[in-house]
């Protein structure tokens, strides 16, 4: 996913009844970006289920792990999810969106 210049990039894949961790990482240039804290965290993430709209909020940990923002996810059923994953660098918040298959 690139936008404005960044590139957003996930690691991990959610699974039915297990907590997995997803990893963002930012970068500029294939250069890790300096991120901020937006509402009290490195950032937020939101999960859609197609369908029926069933989401998840999820925190992250509270400090960055190798540069990115980890995030702890269970997925609640199988099917295709989109990500909503917000950050913020140089006093912008952006929003980076992804489509993911749970098996």
């Amino acid at each position: 996913w690139i936008q404005d210049g960044l590139g957003v990039a996930y690691s991990g894949t959610p699974r039915v009844g297990t907590t997995q961790p997803l990893v963002f990482q930012v970068s500029r240039t294939g250069q890790p970006v300096s991120l901020e804290r937006h509402l009290g965290a490195y950032g937020h993430l939101v999960l859609v289920r197609g369908g029926d709209l069933g989401y998840l909020h999820v925190h992250p940990d509270p400090g960055l792990v190798g540069g990115g923002v980890r995030f702890w996810v269970t997925a609640p059923s199988v099917g295709r999810y989109r990500l909503f994953f917000d950050y913020q660098t140089a006093g912008t918040v952006h929003t980076a969106e992804f489509t993911l298959e749970v098996q």
